[in-house]
């Protein structure tokens, strides 16, 4: 940690309001994922299914960009599962796969997003790298690679459409109706949308994460909202998941204070550059432009050589 972060620690303090956590929290949202039935029953209600068309099963895998391939963890080990999946939010990796599973037959990534973020598609098309460079690396040729699903459920609108849903498949500019056939599919949830056709319970369970703390449970018969919010109220009393949550928070904050932190040095950077060159300009004496702009000499003389020209 820098001096600058050591000499402000009171501005290190993190909101560890648990009650205010749902199922819109990345964490909380990874670990009530590893519910399997709850997560085929989130699957099944996002997902454009062919008729008949049910998940049995699932396989929580991982990618770690550390690891010399995709792990593939099981869904029934319980409190240790959920404690691997909460520590490897404080690990360094290219990408974070908040829920990363397998059916046997498609791959899936279920990513939950709160805040509004102008390379979502590049994010998602990293994601994508990610999932079938760990299919390769499991055994697959080319031809094998499964179809594959990235989905991101966002509180906010992704594309500003107003759109319940925006499904994104490759196709062929000059045939417009000749799909590319790859497998891949990205699909970004508005859960403040207005338009599409999207089922009644989609659209309910959208409407619920959109604001939760509103939002009538009790009244819902929504069997997946209430199965959701209970799992959301049950994590939230567990010491392992409270300990991991402070952590997260703790991480966040770090971030955030090295990120001003850099930015105030940046700032001062560019402040002293502009003053040398304010100085450069009125033909003052390169020690005086040294000491006032406090750049060393060899930056102001760069300077004036570049500004001769």
């Amino acid at each position: 940690m820098t001096d600058d972060l050591k000499a402000r620690p009171n501005e290190q303090t993190f909101d560890l309001d648990y009650a205010n956590v749902d199922i819109t929290n990345d964490l909380m949202f990874s670990t009530v994922m590893q519910d399997e039935a709850l997560c085929i029953e989130l699957l099944e209600y996002l997902l454009p299914l062919q008729p008949g068309r049910k998940i049995d099963r699932l396989e929580y895998r991982q990618f770690d960009s550390d690891a010399s391939e995709g792990s593939s963890q099981s869904a029934s080990d319980g409190t240790a599962q959920t404690q691997k999946t909460m520590l490897g939010y404080f690990g360094q990796r290219g990408v974070r796969l908040d829920v990363f599973v397998d059916d046997g037959e498609t791959v899936y990534d279920l990513e939950m997003q709160t805040t509004s973020n102008a390379a979502l598609p590049q994010r998602s098309r990293l994601i994508q790298s990610h999932m079938d460079i760990s299919q390769l690396q499991r055994g697959a040729q080319y031809d094998e690679l499964r179809p594959s699903f990235v989905i991101f459920i966002c509180k906010f609108d992704p594309f500003g459409d107003d759109l319940y849903r925006y499904t994104f498949r490759n196709m062929c500019d000059e045939l417009k109706d000749k799909p590319l056939d790859d497998g891949t599919c990205k699909l970004f949830f508005n859960t403040a949308g207005h338009i599409g056709d999207i089922p009644p319970r989609l659209k309910e369970l959208l409407t619920y994460m959109n604001d939760t703390h509103t939002y009538p449970v009790g009244e819902s018969k929504n069997d997946l909202i209430r199965k959701l919010d209970a799992a959301v109220n049950e994590t939230k009393m567990k010491p392992v998941w409270r300990d991991a949550f402070m952590m997260y928070q703790m991480k966040q904050r770090e971030a955030e204070l090295r990120g001003e932190v850099k930015g105030r040095a940046e700032g001062r950077e560019e402040n002293a550059i502009e003053t040398a060159k304010r100085m450069l300009q009125e033909a003052l004496p390169v020690d005086m432009i040294v000491r006032i702009s406090g750049l060393p000499l060899t930056e102001v003389n760069a300077l004036k050589a570049q500004m001769a020209h």
